[in-house]
């Protein structure tokens, strides 16, 4: 196991072919009209979704641990939907919107 490598070839295998790239600089583009978009604004997040503007969004909020604190099922009207942050306690929270059949999103911020 411990065989010194110093001054040998280097041997080609499996591990140097080349790959097939998925994504340009390993970020993924989306398309527009499909991906979820959530922002924090004020004291709320507004969840859009152009692609699907009557369906509902599932938004997860969790703390810096990890750990789900909240669960939210927001309506999009028009493809916003708008969901209040009463109900979670000063700190710092993740959310994650889903919508069925997209890309989730995810927002991190301070209240």
């Amino acid at each position: 196991m411990n065989v010194p490598t110093i001054g040998k070839p280097n041997i080609r295998t499996s591990y140097l072919s080349a790959q097939e790239a998925t994504s340009i600089n390993g970020i993924e583009v989306f398309d527009k009209e499909t991906t979820i978009k959530l922002r924090y604004v004020g004291n709320s997040l507004v969840v859009e979704h152009a692609a699907h503007p009557a369906a509902t969004a599932d938004v997860c909020f969790y703390n810096e641990a990890g750990l789900l604190i909240h669960t939210e099922t927001a309506v999009l009207h028009g493809g916003k939907a708008i969901v209040p942050l009463t109900c979670l306690a000063r700190g710092c929270y993740i959310a994650i919107a889903s919508v069925k059949g997209a890309p989730s999103a995810t927002c991190h911020f301070c209240l």
